[in-house]
């Protein structure tokens, strides 16, 4: 199934592009299936920074790797997949920790492989400690290369102290909306049904995001956001936190881990 043509927010088309997808886990581009162009004839990469297994997971890296490569041939038959966290063991949930100079060099070079247009990734939006990591490092490599950053929401807290949260929906950070005819809102939801039901070790976590998802892309606000030109830092941290005893144990520390980044 091709997806519906890309449309701005004044439901003009917009130019195909050559984007690098930097994402933290095998699964988390069914919640950006509306930045994938509606031909394929452009080169998409797509490079994920975790190993995708949890420490206590009951299945392998190859399990997850295949539900990946079959996934994608629903949502963009053809494009390159690159597996940088199981290269460098970079294990699912700790990305913070073990993310260092030598995968940030491995994941530099294959971004200096194609003059690519763009970076994809996940907004910097407080739901995921993996998620805010990958979003931080996509947008140091959009610096470094001096292209635009596009971001897609996954999910986010509503509320500090409850798991309370809300899926696919932006913040006000350089927000784009795009306006979507109702069978390209069908085209996304079907297209997200048929990918999920390739992640199959992943079936406890999609029963919860699955009705949101798809309710997301028949009648919800489709956005994302956009940051054209970066020179330094643009993305804000999160206020709210999903998994809230991060945020107190002080897990993360966002901008300890920019200057990190800064140093590779």
């Amino acid at each position: 199934m091709v997806l519906g043509q890309l449309l701005d927010t004044q439901g003009r088309a917009i130019l195909l592009k050559k984007s690098l997808w930097i994402l933290a886990h095998y699964d988390d581009e069914i919640m950006g299936l509306h930045l994938i162009p509606s031909s394929t004839s452009e080169i998409q990469h797509v490079v994920y920074l975790t190993n995708s297994v949890p420490s206590q997971a009951q299945f392998s890296g190859e399990v997850r790797q295949k539900e990946c490569t079959d996934a994608w041939k629903i949502g963009c038959p053809g494009i390159k997949i690159s597996f940088l966290g199981d290269k460098f063991e970079l294990t699912d949930g700790d990305l913070h920790g073990t993310f260092d100079a030598s995968s940030f060099s491995d994941l530099l070079i294959l971004s200096k492989t194609y003059p690519y247009d763009e970076i994809v990734s996940l907004t910097l939006d407080g739901g995921h400690q993996d998620h805010d990591i990958t979003s931080l490092i996509a947008e140091r490599i959009a610096m470094l290369l001096g292209i635009p950053l596009r971001t897609f929401p996954t999910y986010r807290g509503l509320k500090n102290r409850w798991p309370l949260y809300t899926v696919m929906t932006s913040g006000d950070n350089g927000t784009q909306e795009l306006q979507l005819m109702l069978s390209k809102r069908i085209n996304l939801a079907v297209t997200a049904l048929r990918m999920i039901s390739k992640y199959k070790s992943q079936t406890k976590t999609w029963i919860g995001l699955t009705p949101f998802i798809v309710l997301k892309y028949l009648r919800g606000r489709i956005s994302y956001e956009e940051h054209l030109k970066i020179e330094n830092w643009v993305q804000q941290d999160p206020k709210i936190f999903l998994y809230f005893n991060r945020n107190k144990n002080q897990i993360l520390d966002y901008n300890s881990f920019r200057n990190k980044l800064m140093s590779f």
